[in-house]
């Protein structure tokens, strides 16, 4: 009886374990930063008006409100935008059961007098927007809850996070950039420096792995790998560059289309 020829066992060569496990970490990085922008892009803070917050209110579409003094980014590019200050600003931002964020700005709290006493007097246009979003809170109807799709999408650029840095800091030495680099470059806004770090050091394997892995702290022959202190000036001249640029496409397209 023949079993077939036996194919004896051979240590893999030095990155063809990386090569199979290179597409995988690569391709789910890039669909976690295409799942987390959906949710960002939809659950962004947007500016609105009082003609807006009463069709909200009347649709009992109002889930929570929260006044304070305007609306300030998250602390890294997946981190969900939050209200700057606390209670008791003049912006009031309201979220909707389809998982919007809204936000106006309802003028001051209340008067001061010539004493520096606060006046309570008449309530203004403005404060009652808030009373009425307030009261519409307890009776808005179901639906997706901007929290829960906010929560998502920063859990998900977390989640991205953590696979890149588990990627980079115990892994290879890369071989277009250190690992400070990336790391670096990993900051810039938006998640673009993780698909950047995707692309370069991940999506397809690169022959050179195997004499970075040897040489995690100089330059290979015939390449030159990018420094620490590269990727923190380049971070920094990017994000600047990007944040101008959203300027820019919010004025020209309007905070519909290019929130923040």
């Amino acid at each position: 009886m023949s079993f077939g020829s036996v194919v004896p066992w051979r240590r893999p060569r030095a990155g063809e374990g990386r090569a199979r496990f290179t597409p995988t970490v690569g391709g789910f990085v890039v669909l976690l930063w295409f799942v987390w922008a959906m949710l960002a892009w939809w659950s962004a803070p947007r500016p609105s008006d009082a003609d807006q917050a009463r069709r909200d209110i009347a649709a009992g579409a109002v889930t929570s409100v929260r006044t304070g003094w305007g609306i300030r980014p998250g602390d890294f590019w997946g981190a969900t935008p939050d209200m700057r200050g606390d209670y008791g600003g003049s912006v009031v931002a309201w979220t909707t059961t389809s998982g919007r964020v809204r936000y106006t700005d309802a003028g001051p709290q209340s008067t001061i007098d010539q004493s520096g006493n606060q006046t309570v007097g008449d309530i203004p246009p403005q404060r009652r927007l808030i009373a009425d979003l307030t009261s519409a809170v307890g009776r808005g109807g179901s639906g997706i809850n901007l929290h829960w799709i906010g929560f998502a999408a920063q859990s998900i650029a977390t989640v991205a996070m953590v696979v890149f840095l588990f990627t980079l800091v115990p892994g290879a030495a890369p071989v277009h950039g250190t690992k400070w680099f990336w790391f670096w470059i990993s900051l810039i806004p938006y998640g673009l420096g993780v698909l950047a770090w995707v692309g370069r050091e991940r999506w397809r394997p690169d022959p050179r792995a195997a004499l970075a892995q040897r040489l995690p702290g100089v330059d290979g022959p015939g390449w030159k790998r990018w420094r620490g202190y590269e990727g923190f000036l380049i971070g920094i001249g990017l994000g600047l560059a990007l944040t101008m640029l959203t300027y820019v496409l919010r004025w020209i397209l309007g905070p519909v289309v290019v929130p923040g």
